[in-house]
């Protein structure tokens, strides 16, 4: 039955519009636009200031009042409610005196979005005030159907923002359940293969030594640097955002056992793999953890951290020389001269291009930099001399001022935090000279044909992606270095991919649930099965069944391996579902499903969103099948008829005396049910007018195959109620 929807009176929606009007002149003089320095009326607001970022690798939060997709402006009364559905979160964290997560800020940002774009699709309503609850349903609806629960859960929340503040009362009504999704349920990110393993090795092998031929590049120094980042991904399953928190003296401990404690024998210890660990600080809080790294692997972490600690010295040194000295230049060896200028104050061009690491043959007035943002120390010019002899001089602490000025935006540009912090949350606070991932402006940018010194910056995560995928600026590093997959094709990785791959490894090699989530930095051991991506004859093989992967089995081998094994009720997630009638080989099974394996058969209920309704019941439920010519499946439920039937008798006669504290009575029904499921199915495995290898389940079983076995029940009952209608009073004649 359809829920009526209560559409709005004409009263209704003017005190609404006239709530919302309220609300957004509300929003337009909030002290947290002023705070972010925010202009009302922008197209774009970028929140960085009045959010926390949880490493320079997050991507900075900026709100376009545009489509998603089209990225047209939104009609102004839309991009009012937008703006102000972002001024209300900001205040509910600056009301409490915290900020919000660039990444949920930004996620919520983009739902509102969606939600606006789907409203102006429909062209029903001028304004949220006007807005059917159908339509909101309806793209909830949709939310659902693509299982994306993130942003279901988002656009709930901006909802009930509105209801709450009063401007959209009609959509209070508004009932859709969310989707379930359990939190021990296989991730949608897919791991890593081991293909695409070897071949990040493989690029590192190739990048791994500037004598390398490959060295000769211009952008060497860019592969070589993102490469090592992502082998380094490959040693100890991290997020990419804590490669960011690590620091220069990252602590590398040559034995983790003896720092984590527990009941580990001495001895035992020196047997295990893991003799050096990495310590990391995770992006969501809590203490440093400490990340084992396996033997094979040992020498390339090492290995990686040295390239990347040798990248940043210099830029690190010149972190340190200025915090030391706050808005001072600072002066490399090779440019000692300038040291004249502090006592002269004057500044010439060729002074100027050695400071900004410009090309012999580059003038200092085509340097953009120079002009856009020195332009006070431009006005100060002055020449001495004339014809070639002649001199340009400027003012070197207008320039000085003017650096330091623009030192800072750039940092917070790049890093997302104020000078001296390259992380700076309530949970860890790491200063620029100790960051690990330090590097000077332009330094990895192989465009670039100059380096200056005088910026400091961390290297841009969209660089990591971009060298490990394809994208639309630039090659990926397997295409450059012509890595191929066994298939032919270059291989594409995503970072996380990275981490979800090691996870899987370690389930395979039999690691402790709590180890696991240890090493990974889980606080819920649930949580590992998200990142546990084994087949489903791996985690049978887990429980010491013999199996093979359904995928890679013959209809015979079905039959050979589904009756060959003596299961015990063991649930597995998750695997096959009975073929229908067009599929003709086992191949074509769908692996969607959870199933039961049990000593009779498969169940091939969904048992992921619906519970069993006949638990302990299977002989009489329809999402039981069984292969016809399962010889030991015969077996079991024919011991199974008999050890019904004698509990049944047992049970009659102890009901038949009174007994019934256990609710016997109760329980009588379901057994002659079970009894009479279980013989029903043995009458079709006794049939010879069935082949071997055909799959039987009861008649409600939709699209099973060969159903002939309903049609054999339903005649047999037939038979059976012709029998009873033709019997006849005896006559003595």
């Amino acid at each position: 039955m359809t829920r009526p929807i209560h559409l709005p009176t004409s009263i209704e929606v003017n005190k609404a519009q006239t709530k919302l009007a309220a609300e957004i002149n509300k929003a337009k003089a909030s002290e947290v636009l002023k705070k972010g320095k925010l202009d009302w009326s922008a197209f774009s607001w970028d929140l960085t200031d009045l959010t926390e970022l949880s490493s320079p690798a997050a991507q900075r939060p900026v709100a376009l009042m545009a489509g998603m997709q089209t990225r047209e402006r939104y009609p102004e009364n839309w991009a009012d409610l937008l703006r102000t559905l972002i001024v209300w979160q900001l205040e509910e964290k600056s009301d409490v005196r915290e900020k919000w997560n660039s990444g949920t800020l930004r996620s919520s940002i983009k739902s509102a979005r969606r939600l606006i774009d789907n409203l102006l699709k429909d062209r029903t309503a001028t304004d949220i005030t006007q807005v059917s609850p159908a339509v909101i349903e309806e793209h909830l609806a949709e939310l659902i159907v693509n299982k994306d629960t993130g942003t279901f859960s988002l656009t709930k929340a901006i909802i009930a923002r509105l209801v709450s503040h009063g401007v959209a009362p009609q959509l209070s009504g508004i009932k859709v359940k969310a989707p379930y999704r359990a939190n021990n349920s296989p991730s949608h990110v897919q791991a890593s293969n081991w293909s695409e393993i070897v071949a990040l090795g493989t690029a590192y092998q190739k990048l791994r030594s500037p004598e390398s031929p490959n060295s000769k590049r211009d952008d060497f120094d860019y592969l070589r640097y993102y490469t090592v980042l992502a082998s380094l991904l490959v040693c100890a399953p991290s997020r990419v955002s804590e490669l960011w928190r690590a620091t220069s003296d990252i602590i590398v401990l040559s034995n983790p056992l003896e720092h984590v404690g527990g009941s580990i024998p001495k001895n035992e210890i020196e047997n295990l793999d893991f003799k050096l660990a990495l310590v990391w600080h995770p992006v969501k809080g809590g203490q440093p953890v400490i990340k084992p790294i396996p033997d094979a692997m040992q020498g390339i972490a090492l290995d990686c951290v040295e390239t990347l600690r040798t990248y940043g010295d210099k830029a690190r040194s010149t972190a340190r020389w200025i915090m030391e000295n706050p808005a001072v230049l600072p002066f490399e060896d090779d440019v000692a001269d300038l040291q004249e200028c502090r006592v002269s104050g004057l500044i010439n061009s060729a002074q100027l291009k050695r400071l900004f690491g410009l090309p012999e043959g580059q003038n200092i007035g085509s340097y953009t930099t120079w002009r856009s943002n020195f332009r006070r120390t431009i006005a100060t010019h002055r020449k001495t001399g004339g014809g070639p002899g002649r001199t340009d001089h400027y003012c070197f602490r207008t320039l000085e001022a003017e650096w330091w000025q623009l030192f800072q935006k750039k940092w917070k540009s790049t890093s997302g935090v104020d000078w001296p912090y390259a992380v700076n949350t309530q949970t860890y606070k790491l200063e620029a000279d100790r960051a690990l991932l330090l590097i000077y402006e332009g330094q990895l940018k192989p465009q670039r044909t100059y380096q200056s010194k005088l910026f400091l910056e961390t290297p841009s995560a969209k660089g990591l992606t971009n060298l490990l995928g394809d994208s639309s600026g630039r090659d990926s590093i397997f295409k450059r270095l012509d890595i191929r997959l066994p298939d032919g094709r270059n291989p594409s990785i995503q970072t996380h991919e990275l981490r979800h791959f090691l996870n899987t490894m370690a389930q395979r090699a039999g690691l402790p649930e709590p180890v696991i989530a240890a090493w990974s930095g889980r606080r819920n051991i649930a949580q590992n099965a998200v990142y546990d991506h084994r087949t489903d004859a791996e985690r049978l093989r887990a429980h010491g069944y013999t199996v093979v992967d359904y995928d890679e089995a013959q209809v015979d081998d079905l039959l050979v391996h589904q009756v060959g094994q003596t299961f015990e009720g063991t649930i597995a997630p998750p695997s096959v579902e009975v073929f229908s009638e067009a599929e003709e080989t086992v191949r074509d099974l769908s692996r969607s499903l959870m199933i039961s394996i049990t000593q009779f058969g498969f169940c091939v209920g969904d048992l992921k969103s619906d519970p069993c309704p006949h638990a302990m019941n299977c002989l009489n439920c329809a999402r039981l099948v069984v292969c016809k010519g399962a010889a030991k499946a015969k077996t079991h439920i024919e011991d199974k008829i008999r050890r019904l039937k004698s509990q049944r008798n047992l049970l009659r006669a102890h009901v038949g005396t009174g007994g019934k504290r256990l609710k016997n009575d109760k329980i009588l029904p379901h057994m002659d049910a079970q009894i009479a499921g279980a013989q029903d199915m043995l009458l079709a495995l006794n049939d010879l007018g069935i082949d071997d290898g055909s799959i039987i389940a009861r008649r409600d079983r939709r699209g099973a195959h060969a159903a002939s076995f309903a049609d054999r029940v339903e005649h047999f009952a037939a038979e059976q109620r012709g029998i009873q209608s033709s019997r006849t009073a005896v006559k003595n004649d």
